[in-house]
């Protein structure tokens, strides 16, 4: 279906959106049915967890994440602190493009999470390598690691804390991925030929 035509043949080629749909429906399915995260004889805790899922609206993170991780086979949350920002720690996501997993005899033991910044003169990538000793960064520039990650305005306040005994990054994956080792697996990589099946039915039909 993504190839072209014959020559002088002119077919109308549509994309019904079917797989979105697909993603969108089971994710609001999955997220419907969380009712909320308890932390049991913790009041205090339980306060706090509100506070952090209501700062971060942690229910429509939760259902991008789903999202991504149905349609690129994984992805990791990654949890740090700006003050500047807010009070309580922040909660990002990040899909399976944007992060990369090392591995010790099948555990994962860091998470790096790919930062990108367009400037005019080059192309620069932090490196967020998330471990349970802490956090380090490494700035690329244009592929090359530079000395002082701390060289661009966007990374100039960055501080590696290692006064943590937890990796404060989750990995999310529902599927193994049977061609990458370590990774994860989309929902829509052995249906692609259905898929297109049906947009050439609904093009041609």
């Amino acid at each position: 279906w993504a190839a072209e035509t014959t020559n002088d043949l002119k077919i109308r080629k549509i994309h019904t959106g079917l797989p979105a749909m697909i993603v969108d429906m089971l994710a609001d399915i999955v997220v419907d049915s969380f009712n909320k995260i308890t932390i049991e004889s913790n009041s205090d805790a339980q306060k706090r967890w509100e506070n952090i899922a209501k700062e971060n609206d942690f229910k429509e993170t939760l259902k991008q994440s789903i999202i991504d991780v149905f349609t690129q086979g994984d992805g990791a949350f990654k949890i740090n602190y700006d003050t500047e920002l807010s009070k309580y720690p922040i909660v990002e996501f990040y899909s399976g493009s944007n992060v990369e997993y090392e591995y010790i005899r099948g555990r994962i033991t860091t998470i790096i999470f790919n930062n990108v910044y367009e400037k005019k003169v080059a192309t620069y990538i932090l490196k967020e390598r998330y471990s349970k000793n802490g956090i380090k960064y490494e700035l690329y520039k244009n592929g090359k690691l530079i000395d002082d990650y701390k060289s661009i305005s966007e990374t100039a306040e960055l501080k590696e804390p290692t006064d943590v005994n937890f990796m404060m990054a989750i990995p999310m994956l529902f599927n193994k991925s049977k061609k990458y080792k370590g990774r994860g697996q989309s929902i829509l990589e052995k249906k692609l030929d259905a898929f297109d099946s049906f947009d050439e039915y609904g093009a041609n039909g």
